[in-house]
């Protein structure tokens, strides 16, 4: 069993009313350990990641192109994370260290850099007055020292929950989804997609009709339950998507974020698996290419 204590500088938090929790010094909002949760994650040693990760139920494939998806689609409604709501949380996103580079600053000659002349001239012409903006000045101008790397503030965006099929039955009692499509673990920002729900099979047998002939029928078999649980885990990661992007809305309670997150409404959204028949069907017909490939290389 792994503990984490979490000590708070007295300039952050004071004791609410009661005297029975803690709240924001600045606003007075509640402060509890979910608050640190996303700095918890990000000073985690690598030993105790390993533990975590060997008490997790195993994944049966490999979604990183349905978690690329799925971060773009939360990529468009620009939510920010948790450590970056308030000036008061502790810095979790750190500027990555690099040996490379040099920590002088040397001019850079603009002419040599294919700088847009024409835009100096007509900045030239505006001069000061018209936009209240300092003309360019070439020796002003400066590169970024070699090896430079962004802070991670910069990029301080939510991200996808890492999502997990799992297809034993041990597994899925475990997580308490059995007759559910799946569900989400907040504080641990995990996706737990259960592989033996209902709607897999029934659109693993939709598919299996559309590819028949197209490979041996073990093969379209297994190929067609793929697809299906690979596009369920994705309807089912896009209904957590939509619901991280309803934070940005303020008429959305936490009790609403929690109800449209709930196994049930995972389970409804993993449901309507007719809209993905088309996409699963493509996708099913390039894992049977590559299938072909592997088994052609083999012999």
């Amino acid at each position: 069993m792994l503990t984490v204590e979490i000590y708070i500088d007295e300039e952050l938090a004071i004791p609410n009313q009661y005297r029975d929790g803690l709240t924001h010094r600045d606003d007075r909002s509640t402060l509890d350990a979910e608050y640190f949760s996303d700095w918890v994650r990000e000073l985690m040693p690598d030993w105790v990641k390993d533990i975590i990760k060997e008490e997790s139920p195993e994944a049966n494939d490999n979604l990183d192109d349905l978690q690329a998806d799925l971060q773009k689609l939360l990529d468009e409604f620009r939510v920010p994370t948790f450590t970056e709501a308030y000036s008061s949380k502790p810095d979790s996103t750190n500027s990555e260290k690099s040996d490379e580079g040099t920590d002088t600053v040397e001019n850079t000659n603009i002419d040599n850099d294919n700088f847009n002349n024409e835009f100096l001239e007509e900045l030239e012409k505006q001069g000061d007055n018209e936009h209240h903006i300092k003309r360019a000045n070439k020796q002003k101008v400066r590169k970024a020292p070699e090896g430079a790397r962004a802070s991670r503030s910069f990029k301080a965006l939510e991200r996808v929950p890492e999502i997990k099929i799992l297809t034993e039955m041990e597994d899925i009692l475990e997580k308490e989804i059995k007759g559910r499509a799946g569900r989400f673990y907040k504080d641990a920002q995990m996706i737990f997609v259960n592989g033996l729900y209902s709607v897999s099979e029934r659109m693993a047998v939709d598919l299996n009709k559309e590819l028949t002939g197209l490979a041996e029928p073990e093969t379209i078999r297994a190929i067609s339950l793929k697809a299906s649980r690979h596009f369920m885990a994705f309807r089912v990661g896009k209904a957590v998507c939509y619901a991280i992007s309803k934070r940005l809305a303020d008429d959305w309670s936490m009790d609403n974020l929690e109800t449209a997150t709930s196994p049930e409404s995972l389970s409804m959204a993993a449901d309507d698996y007719k809209q993905d028949l088309s996409s699963a069907k493509r996708w099913a017909k390039e894992q049977i290419k590559l299938s072909t490939v592997e088994e052609t290389i083999a012999a």
